[in-house]
């Protein structure tokens, strides 16, 4: 079959290539065409702990010109239910694409149900147009969806949809690995010879087979590249034709008998390791250092790398990065058109917009209301201080992150809004109270990280804010009701962010604070092995958010958080007394103290006492064992755990054995284990101190934790032997 283009205009003419013979022997089936034999595979036995296994998953990237240049999609998923707990996709969720705050349509979808009947022939029950409807999900996000009819145990299921963007920027993601297995995935691109367009991958993409070919011919012009008749939609090409050359580029990408990934403890996103290609617009690059023009100095001293542990100071990345400086297109017959497209045009893109740039200090309620809380405050960190609790306990955020808002005076009134409504409202405010203060757009730890080699508005999905203070430059959220001012939430803390300013723009470090905690627990030890005492656990900053978001649970009680979170490990106790404090001034450390007596860490035999001293905050487990790991290890942040125990030796008893000081070092800089112990007088004190420095460890380096942290356990395993005195 010929692939047929249509010129329309002065639209950008793109063109696709025929089919190479090795990939035009692939047979894919079309959809509706479920054969009896589908149904023959023993999909179960292949996959016993497998709730469903997707058959086939197609895409396909290709342009339509009908009457400006954009991006038609089609995807088609075809499934079997092998077991009940796979009934779950019986209830389709297909989530709607968003361009620029509005929803795209989805046209042609189809779906439908195949089973066997008594008489072992195929069975359909097709999806009505009227079952299908659109969800909303969020403030911006909404899901199409049906529900298969007459889905059970054995059934297929299977949908297709297409979808067309303006969007030529950057394509769609596509996958290859799912959480259950797949059995064949391919996708099919057909990009015009002269888009230069840039494949960017993630996970392991070595068994994904990559054919391509390139062509150049005459051609008759028509609406749309598609395949040809050999693939699953095929389709044939129709309408006015025009003669002129075309060229371009067929990739298909097929990877077979996927296994299910599995997910690993201390992942930051699993989106970020999954065999997956997308592709963007690219071009000859250039040195980018993340800095605008720089003329006031907070900017000034933002980019020139300034940071203080203490004050949570922000900088640029180190290593300058080289970005595409303008992507390519050419229309046959006319010299190559050139785009610019690096991060500067990206942040004048985002002021540009309706709901972002044009945000900004256009309501003059908020600014007054700002400048009257200010009129109280002389320093400009209290009056941020007084305008972000303000902020932050008079809105409810409605759980969605966006980067985008408008009618923030309606989100004022109602008390309720996005991410982007919230954090915008705080911007204004303390722009309004005379602050420097610039919206920074991120992506939160949950998306995956930002390629920024090359730009694009896609990768973020939240905004946050930075203001200036005479000090130090804070970073605020007010979405979170348990985070410090200056402490941003576990999710935002995603390595960057793009300062968004017409002249100070530029890549800000997120740097996070660290998770400290601090237990100090004091005991007196009678004759009969019985420890009775006081626990005090304090929690600063990034840790003490952390913990007041668990005390906030619904889902435990006071007690429960105390028996998990402070005590946890220690069994046959009797708990007393315990009490809490700073619960609502994040500003403090978060205090809990907690009076208890228990007899399971102290063994009496004949003349002696066996005291296991770590009580609580012990490792008992290796929270790495030893294992194959497939994925990096990914923390928010530093962490620091410390105890200290301060124990009374009782009357008539000496120490005849203690457990001897331990130093272990994680690598070069990647943290540290240190255990010591010494007596003062009638008291024994042990310390351990437990810091984790780095924060991100390659999937190689999970032997060096687990070693690391095997130190850790046997050595809060050790005991403390105490021996009677003879009288």
């Amino acid at each position: 079959m010929m692939y047929r283009v249509r010129y329309a205009g002065a639209c950008l003419l793109m063109s696709l290539a025929l089919l190479t013979p090795a990939l035009a022997q692939l047979a894919f089936p079309k959809f509706q065409k479920v054969r009896e034999a589908d149904f023959q595979q023993d999909w179960q036995r292949e996959y016993p702990e497998a709730d469903a296994v997707v058959l086939h998953d197609y895409g396909e990237i290709a342009f339509d010109l009908q009457s400006k240049v954009r991006i038609r999609y089609i995807v088609h998923q075809r499934l079997m239910i092998l077991h009940e707990e796979g009934m779950k996709y019986a209830q389709a969720r297909i989530p709607i694409p968003i361009e620029q705050n509005r929803k795209l349509k989805i046209a042609k979808i189809e779906a439908a149900t195949y089973r066997l009947n008594p008489a072992g022939k195929v069975m359909k029950a097709n999806v009505e147009k009227r079952d299908m409807r659109e969800v909303q999900a969020g403030d911006n996000n909404w899901n199409l969806e049906f529900k298969f009819p007459l889905a059970q145990v054995g059934s297929i299921l299977e949908y297709t949809y297409t979808y067309y963007t303006d969007e030529i920027r950057h394509t769609s993601r596509w996958q290859f690995q799912r959480d259950i297995p797949v059995v064949l995935s391919e996708l099919h691109t057909f990009f015009p010879q002269n888009f230069r367009y840039f494949q960017l991958s993630t996970g392991d993409i070595s068994s994904v087979t990559i054919e391509k070919e390139r062509y150049q011919q005459p051609v008759a012009t028509d609406y749309f590249f598609s395949r040809n008749n050999r693939s699953t939609f095929g389709r044939e090409a129709y309408g006015n034709t025009r003669n002129i050359t075309a060229s371009g580029i067929h990739t298909i990408y097929v990877a077979e008998y996927m296994p299910p990934y599995e997910l690993e403890p201390h992942i930051q996103a699993i989106r970020d390791y999954i065999p997956a290609v997308q592709f963007r617009l690219s071009g000859k690059g250039r040195s980018f250092k993340g800095e605008g023009k720089g003329r006031s100095p907070f900017v000034r001293s933002l980019f020139a790398g300034k940071t203080e542990e203490s004050s949570g100071m922000l900088g640029l990345p180190q290593v300058p990065q080289q970005v595409p400086g303008y992507q390519w297109m050419k229309i046959p017959g006319t010299s190559a058109r050139q785009q610019k497209r690096d991060w500067e045009s990206i942040v004048r893109e985002l002021l540009r917009h309706p709901d972002l740039g044009r945000q900004i200090d256009r309501y003059e309620e908020l600014a007054n209301r700002a400048n009257r809380m200010a009129r109280r405050q002389r320093e400009d960190e209290k009056k941020a201080h007084a305008i972000f609790e303000h902020v932050r306990r008079r809105m409810q955020w409605n759980g969605v992150y966006s980067l985008y808002a408008d009618k923030l005076d309606q989100a004022y009134e109602t008390k309720t809004g996005s991410g982007a409504a919230i954090n915008l409202i705080l911007l204004n405010m303390l722009r309004g109270a005379g602050l420097n203060a610039y919206p920074v757009a991120i992506r939160t730890r949950n998306e995956g990280r930002i390629f920024h080699l090359l730009p694009g508005t896609d990768y973020f999905n939240h905004l946050i804010v930075a203001v200036q203070l005479p000090d130090r430059i804070a970073m605020l959220d007010a979405l979170s009701e348990v985070t410090a001012f200056g402490t941003l939430p576990e999710n935002d803390l995603n390595e960057i962010g793009l300062l968004i300013d017409k002249d100070e723009w530029g890549w800000m470090q997120i740097n996070p604070r660290d998770i400290f905690s601090r237990t100090c627990t004091s005991f007196n030890l009678d004759e009969s092995g019985t420890l009775s005492g006081t626990v005090e656990v304090i929690h600063t900053e990034f840790s003490a958010a952390v913990e007041r978001a668990r005390w906030l649970d619904d889902s435990i009680s006071q007690e429960e958080y105390i028996n998990l979170f402070v005590l946890s490990g220690l069994e046959d106790k009797h708990i007393s007394d315990y009490r809490f404090r700073n619960l609502e001034a994040t500003d403090e450390p978060f205090i809990i103290n907690c009076n208890f007596s228990t007899s399971a860490f102290v063994e009496k035999v004949d003349n002696y006492l066996f005291v296991r001293p770590m009580t609580t905050r012990t490792i008992s487990e290796n929270p790495f064992p030893p294992a194959k790991r497939n994925f990096p290890i990914s923390f928010p942040a530093p962490t620091r755990d410390y105890y200290l125990l301060g124990m009374k030796i009782p009357e008539g008893y000496e120490v005849a054995q203690m457990p001897s000081p331990l130093f272990v070092r994680l690598g070069k800089e990647g943290g540290q284990f240190m255990y010591n112990t010494f007596l003062d007088g009638e008291y024994l004190f042990i310390t351990s101190a437990i810091y984790l420095a780095q924060t991100y460890f390659a999937s190689e380096a999970y032997d060096d934790l687990t070693r690391f942290f095997e130190f850790v356990v046997d050595k809060h395993a050790e005991d403390i032997v105490l021996k009677r005195t003879e009288q």
